[in-house]
């Protein structure tokens, strides 16, 4: 599960005008296909993503921006995961760490961005 959470370290693209949480979670989950995005409602959905490296294994997010103070009580992260085995997608144990590790980077640099911004 630590794979998947080394996925959301990437800075690259973020701009200044874009300094909210819930599009910062959006740019993060930019590599997994998504279901649904309202930037209204606050939610990002993704579908099922596998890696190349791990056919065998999937996994899928609900993200939740409930406010924008930019504060662990501000995103609520829903992993589910899934092995294939026999044929069939089974339902597996996730880690609730990783979800709380996306939620860290996440509002890192959320935070990071809009100190940047406050200071240009």
């Amino acid at each position: 599960t630590d794979r998947f959470a080394s996925m959301f370290e990437d800075n690259s693209g973020m701009k200044f005008s874009e300094i909210n949480t819930y599009e910062v979670a959006l740019k993060q989950f930019s590599i997994m296909p998504l279901v649904s995005a309202d930037k209204v409602g606050g939610t990002i959905i993704t579908d099922w993503y596998s890696t190349a490296s791990n056919n065998d294994e999937r996994i899928k997010f609900n993200i939740f921006i409930l406010n924008e103070e930019m504060t662990s009580e501000s995103i609520n992260i829903k992993m589910f995961k899934e092995i294939f085995t026999n044929n069939t997608w089974i339902t597996s144990v996730v880690d609730k760490n990783t979800s709380e590790k996306i939620k860290s980077v996440i509002l890192k640099k959320a935070l990071q961005l809009k100190a940047a911004a406050e200071l240009s």
